[in-house]
């Protein structure tokens, strides 16, 4: 005898945890919301290149202003850094500040101790606060971080 198999009727259908999974992305429709509001409701949007936050926020915003993003990225109200999978992402200036503590030890982890080697005779406290006083005087990309890293 064969047994089938009927679904109860609050069973969740195959496409429902998709659909849910979109929505909870902001990804179902491109809605009027403001830039600030998507990035802190995603908490980490995928940057490893500068242009893909843009067309991550263009996908979710109804009449997306690139500006919008751009202004916060100056601002520092957004910040890409490395975070999760220790890869970079798009956050809010207040998420950074719980994230990457959290994070920290898997960052380190990742850079591992070949890293640390390539800065041999580096104080890391000192390095960060070096890297702190660069970043205070004007944003600046990895390149540039690593050109006056290489100088020092």
């Amino acid at each position: 005898m064969a047994i089938t198999w009927t679904p109860h009727p609050a069973t969740l259908s195959r496409r429902a945890p998709n659909r849910a999974f979109l929505a909870r992305q902001r990804l179902l429709e491109r809605a009027p919301v403001p830039t600030h509001a998507v990035i802190e409701h995603l908490t980490g949007l995928q940057a490893q290149a500068p242009q893909a936050p843009y067309v991550g926020l263009w996908t979710r915003i109804r009449d997306f202003a690139p500006d919008d993003l751009s202004v916060q990225l100056l601002d520092r109200s957004a910040v890409r850094l490395i975070l999760m999978r220790s890869t970079v992402h798009l956050v809010t200036a207040d998420d950074c500040l719980w994230l990457r503590p959290t994070v920290q030890s898997s960052v380190d982890r990742a850079v591992g101790p070949r890293g640390w080697r390539k800065l041999e005779g580096a104080e890391p406290a000192e390095l960060a606060a070096t890297g702190r006083a660069w970043l205070d005087e004007a944003p600046r990309s990895a390149a540039e971080l690593n050109e006056l890293l290489g100088e020092r």
